[in-house]
């Protein structure tokens, strides 16, 4: 018997692990049998769409775009926005409506390794090295933007007529704050294994890049947990503490269940198809229970990083490899999402990006006083470029929540990166 290749069982056990999500999401999507002309175009081009996002982050392609000056991740994958938005065109239909929900699974999917990433992120022996008043700065510069865009933004999408008595007003303009309050001050890279678990972790700027991350994945457990879906019935009448600790429980039980698996010696392509699993695992039992996908990694991350063992510089090594693609993935979707022809998404951008500015600089008036001097690492109040988790905020509350001002949200955010990335070279260069 002719034996398996590892990257053919790498592929099954994450197709079975996505499996599940797909009839929670796309069972209210009813409609005849998509013809197999369109369903040929689609795949070829999301093929051709994976490629275009694994040769965006080669080396080779890097370094040309910061010869190019292009350093952040974000704005390297501009280029793909314009792609979801030509992808998503009715004459073309490789990401239209239909075709977004029922790729339910490899969204999740995504969202998970990302969480993942991110709950790798919080090693509680780097968090001690952290100087005094670090918690107490992100604490500020977290708050005061996401309260300031969360107020801004719930006037504007008053002035456009929503109730402020419908429980939906209250979840957008929180999935906006928290997308809002989030800043990236390095290139959205992270740390090679060998510097992040050698003693030499990251620098000062990129540890509260991470700890803002934290923060962020915090507010999106909250919000996945208390405002629920209403457009999936659940036999479940649950309170939303209980949904928060159903939360917390499936991602330690995946954690738990991820490190018994990765620590019994495996290398090599039997460890990244493990690796895999255990996203694709979590990814769909949180996709099931139509929880974000990227709070359940996060934890069991965050698990997997701080129990002991030899696994922690492998599977740092097996999870930066894809990120870069990952933010190319989440670019293109928040393309095929963007509605360019709503004005009203249009208006919340400038609403977004002074309240922001106006957030981060009411922090740094009081960082003097509460943070103390010379201990804020942060970049100036107007060149405080927005992360691609914000996008991952949006793709996240894309695939649970449906309405009306999901698509104003996606343009804001969009926008809002491309005038800040605009400000902060325009500064630059004087």
């Amino acid at each position: 018997m002719l034996p398996v290749p590892r990257w053919v069982v790498a592929v099954l056990v994450a197709a079975v692990g996505c499996a599940s999500p797909h009839a929670a999401v796309t069972h209210v999507e009813t409609g005849s049998a998509v013809p197999f002309g369109i369903l040929a175009k689609t795949v070829l081009g999301l093929v051709l769409l994976m490629g275009l996002f694994w040769l965006g982050s080669h080396p080779r392609v890097r370094q040309f775009q910061e010869w190019l000056g292009i350093r952040q991740a974000i704005t390297a994958g501009f280029a793909f926005v314009g792609l979801g938005l030509i992808a998503s065109h009715p004459s073309i239909g490789i990401l239209s409506g239909k075709v977004f929900y029922d790729l339910a699974p490899l969204i999740h999917f995504a969202l998970g390794w990302l969480g993942m990433i991110i709950g790798f992120q919080f090693d509680v022996r780097v968090l001690d090295r952290l100087p005094r008043g670090t918690a107490l700065e992100i604490a500020l510069y977290t708050l005061a933007p996401f309260v300031v865009v969360g107020v801004v933004g719930a006037a504007v999408m008053l002035a456009y007529g929503r109730p402020w008595t419908d429980a939906t007003f209250v979840r957008d303009a929180i999935v906006l704050a928290t997308a809002g309050a989030i800043f990236a001050s390095g290139t959205g890279d992270r740390p090679r294994p060998r510097d992040r678990f050698a003693g030499g972790d990251s620098d000062e700027r990129h540890r509260l890049d991470q700890l803002d991350e934290i923060a962020a994945v915090a507010g999106l457990a909250v919000l996945g947990s208390f405002f629920r879906p209403q457009w999936v019935g659940f036999q479940w009448a649950l309170s939303g503490s209980i949904w928060l600790l159903i939360t917390l429980g499936v991602g330690v039980f995946v954690g738990l269940l991820a490190y018994a698996i990765l620590t019994g010696g495996r290398r090599g392509a039997e460890f990244a198809a493990l690796t895999l699993g255990s996203v694709a695992l979590a990814s769909g039992v949180a996709g099931y229970l139509m929880l974000p996908p990227l709070v359940v990694c996060f934890i069991a991350g965050a698990m997997l990083v701080n129990l002991p063992g030899d696994h922690r510089r492998r599977l740092w090594s097996v999870l930066t490899r894809f990120e870069r693609p990952l933010y190319y993935l989440f670019l293109t979707l928040a393309g095929a999402l963007w509605d360019v022809t709503d004005w009203r998404g249009w208006l919340l951008v400038p609403a977004l990006v002074l309240s922001r500015a106006g957030g981060y600089l009411f922090a740094d008036r009081l960082a003097p006083e509460i943070v103390g001097e010379g201990m804020s690492m942060r970049p100036a109040w107007f060149a405080a470029p927005v992360s691609v988790v914000s996008i991952a905020i949006v793709i996240s509350a894309q695939t649970i929540y449906r309405g009306p001002a999901v698509p104003w949200i996606v343009t804001a955010v969009l926008g809002s990166a491309i005038v800040v990335e605009l400000m902060s070279h325009r500064r630059a260069r004087r």
